[in-house]
């Protein structure tokens, strides 16, 4: 039983693992490419290239919310609050990891109250449905809740 709940643990993780970072590859080159053809198209080519921020800023959105998550895979906060947590002992960790818990359902709940409203709404040029930008956070709130479970429930402090 211990083995298989072991197992299951290990293959959530690395298929996590495996999402976010193809996620934060692609927008980290998608945003690379942006910020590098509306360079070339201003400077170089004299032409206006109005989509770059609206792109730039989707990229961003979803780097940041999946490097979030995967951040949680590791120590899973600043090196100096890591300090601090580190020397409170077992029950001060899962008290931080339920808080952040608590404090990522709150996000999803409220998230989640709005999703009507983002269906609706559009970027100005592209006309990007804004729900996609709201994905972002919420799974990227999601997974660091199961990240955070996770680290609950082994207790390791996330070193692998």
């Amino acid at each position: 039983m211990v083995l298989d709940m072991k197992r299951l643990i290990s293959y959530v993780d690395k298929t996590l693992f495996v999402l976010e970072a193809v996620t934060i590859v692609v927008c980290g080159v998608g945003i690379l490419a942006a910020l590098f053809y509306g360079a070339l198209a201003r400077y170089l080519l004299h032409v206006p290239f109005p989509e770059e921020p609206e792109l730039t800023w989707f990229f961003h959105t979803w780097l940041v919310f999946m490097g979030v998550s995967m951040v949680c895979r590791g120590l899973g906060d600043h090196p100096y609050v890591g300090i601090l947590r580190d020397r409170r002992g077992r029950l001060y960790k899962r008290f931080i990891w339920f808080l952040s818990i608590v404090y990522a359902i709150i996000m999803i709940y409220s998230n989640l109250s709005f999703y009507d409203v983002y269906k609706l709404q559009k970027t100005i040029i592209l006309g990007l449905p804004m729900y996609t930008f709201y994905l972002a956070m919420l799974l990227g709130l999601f997974f660091m809740i199961v990240r955070y479970v996770i680290k609950a429930i082994t207790l390791d402090g996330g070193s692998r």
